[in-house]
């Protein structure tokens, strides 16, 4: 965890932000950084490299004009870093409970273990990617995520999201322009994936969906979704 300097403007205006941002727009995302950088003293502390991460990944979505809703979604959320190899499971920060996982930055795949049968993965998120964790549907056979890169993931709970779409109605743009649609993606990918017939076709399948990091997922991995039954 990075700790913030007494005197954070040089870091701030030292951050490199993303080619999209003009001049005007990175004012205004400094800006923005600042005034939540301003709420650490009373919140669970939390980086620069994680507000740079919420920040570019929200502020396309979202009006920079909104900054009550863009604090909302930041003061409730949860940010993990996972090194390449790590895993965890998504029930160690929110228990069983509804909630969208967004990758930040980074490759990860989502599998579920359900005892006594071997690891299944699910769901391979690339930068951008969305998945709805169903606490009804994973308590028992528990999701879990692994690193293939060094990665950073924003955890939302479905409840706080909701409730902030009834203070903030701007953040209904959410769930119709990112969330829903991306996780809706996903899931489409993989369970057709599942449903084509014989490893050849699901492998060529499996690299057209992932055409930039299938070459990274470990054969272990990219196995399971050439073996596994229909989802």
């Amino acid at each position: 965890m990075v700790m913030l300097s007494p005197s954070p403007d040089k870091e701030l205006r030292s951050i490199d932000l993303k080619p999209h941002i003009h001049s005007k727009g990175r004012e205004l995302f400094l800006q923005l950084l600042s005034m939540l950088t301003d709420r650490l003293n009373t919140m669970k502390i939390k980086s620069i490299k994680e507000i740079k991460l919420f920040l570019n990944f929200f502020l396309p979505i979202i009006n920079n004009n909104h900054r009550h809703a863009l604090r909302y979604v930041f003061r409730h959320s949860i940010f993990a870093e996972i090194p390449t190899g790590n895993k965890i499971s998504v029930s160690s920060f929110l228990g069983y409970s509804d909630s969208f996982i967004l990758v930040l930055q980074g490759f990860v795949s989502g599998y579920i273990l359900e005892f006594p049968m071997p690891r299944r993965d699910v769901w391979l998120g690339v930068s951008g990617s969305v998945y709805f964790n169903e606490s009804l549907v994973n308590e028992v056979k528990g999701f879990n995520l692994e690193a293939l890169e060094d990665s950073w993931l924003l955890i939302i709970p479905r409840k706080e999201l909701e409730k902030g779409c009834d203070d903030y109605p701007i953040l209904n743009r959410l769930f119709s322009h990112l969330l829903f649609p991306n996780a809706i993606r996903d899931l489409n990918n993989i369970t057709l994936l599942s449903k084509l017939d014989g490893p050849e076709n699901k492998l060529r399948y499996f690299k057209t969906i992932y055409p930039k990091v299938w070459k990274q997922v470990p054969e272990r991995i990219y196995r399971t979704y050439l073996i596994q039954p229909d989802l």
